[in-house]
């Protein structure tokens, strides 16, 4: 994959080369680049901009190094940190965090820099960093007017004059142009802090899970069949219900039809059979029609009742006098109805008729 290298030097164009697969250069420009896909945008910051120190810690996850790292830096740089920028890279074998220290502004300046120019760097590289520290001593590159500096935890830029005070009496190993280009590939596979975490960490655009998404979408469909199945199985369930009750029904209407009716329609004979026999209110309308008329007849009361839709509604009735009886059946056919009286009988020094009532 190829990196494109973007330097901060400057105030306007940025200063830029892009790296192949192998590492080596092929395109370098004044002016703002344009990023291709494939690129690994890498925004290389003035290393007079940023601190970098080496601290031992123990082993600690990445949040607690962080706060660990922050904590740390207090003791190791002279500014303020109300407004810094502390970033924390990988421990080393022997137990080293390193840490760069910058101003949070001025990193957002530089990611504004980078907007501008239509760029969003994956990381921000101190540019001391770029040189692969040597074995033994410390490698020196030239940078304009300043001089980059690195060695085993060791890595900053500054004048000649201080980069020399700094070093003390160790005799730098100079890196030329040719040798510093040729190693920058390497240089970034082990870079050992990337400034853009924290606060200006690079947020991730939210991508499409193929895998994810069909497993959801499978669950969905999984669970618009069960649902489906559930609907399916209530209505067979439904039908099943309605079809023992209709025959319930049946078989009960056609125990109410005459015996030697011809049955097609249970149901409908029944109704149309007891309109014919019953009246429109049926056993309701003749037992109203009935008990309306015993009230209004002083004396009388039923001693017994059955209804039969085929024969209509049958009581016995008790009377104190024959005259009440005659004034019964005279008000029943008043009422519509046509009253067909039995034999009296005495019962209890009462006479008792059956009387059998159906409508006109």
């Amino acid at each position: 994959m190829s990196q494109l290298l973007v330097f901060l030097r400057g105030e306007d164009d940025l200063a830029w080369v892009r790296l192949d697969d192998d590492g080596a250069i092929v395109a370098r420009g004044a002016s703002a680049p344009v990023a291709e896909p494939d690129d690994k945008v890498v925004a290389v910051a003035p290393g007079e901009a940023v601190t970098l120190h080496w601290v031992e810690m123990p082993d600690l996850a990445p949040a607690q190094a962080m706060a660990a790292g922050r904590l740390a830096a207090v003791d190791v740089c002279a500014a303020p940190l109300g407004s810094a920028h502390v970033a924390v890279g990988s421990r080393d074998d022997e137990g080293y965090y390193p840490l760069a220290v910058t101003d949070a502004g001025v990193v957002a300046g530089w990611l504004a820099r980078c907007a501008l120019a239509g760029l969003d760097p994956d990381r921000i590289v101190a540019a001391p960093l770029l040189l692969l520290p040597p074995e033994d001593g410390v490698a020196a590159a030239e940078a304009g007017d300043l001089l980059l500096v690195r060695g085993a935890r060791l890595a900053f830029a500054a004048e000649p004059e201080l980069a020399a005070m700094m070093i003390g009496e160790a005799v730098p190993a100079k890196v030329d142009a040719d040798a510093f280009e040729a190693g920058l590939a390497a240089a970034l596979d082990a870079l050992p802090v990337n400034l853009r975490q924290g606060a200006f960490a690079k947020t991730k655009p939210w991508q499409v899970d193929g895998k994810r998404l069909r497993r959801v979408a499978g669950f969905a469909a999984l669970a618009v069949l069960l649902m489906l199945l559930v609907s399916l199985a209530q209505l067979f369930r439904y039908n099943i219900a309605a079809d023992i009750a209709e025959t319930t029904v049946a078989t009960e209407a056609r125990a109410l039809l005459p015996r030697d009716a011809d049955v097609y329609d249970p149901v409908t004979q029944v109704r149309a059979h007891m309109a014919a026999q019953g009246g429109a209110g049926g056993f309701s309308a003749t037992a109203a029609a009935l008990f309306a008329v015993l009230r209004d007849t002083p004396g009388a009361e039923v001693t017994s009742l059955r209804y039969d839709p085929a024969g209509g509604l049958s009581v016995a009735v008790a009377t104190a006098q024959g005259g009440d009886l005659q004034t019964l059946q005279d008000r029943l056919r008043a009422a519509g109805y046509e009253p067909t009286t039995g034999a009296i009988r005495n019962e209890a020094e009462r006479a008792v008729t059956d009387i059998s009532v159906r409508p006109r």
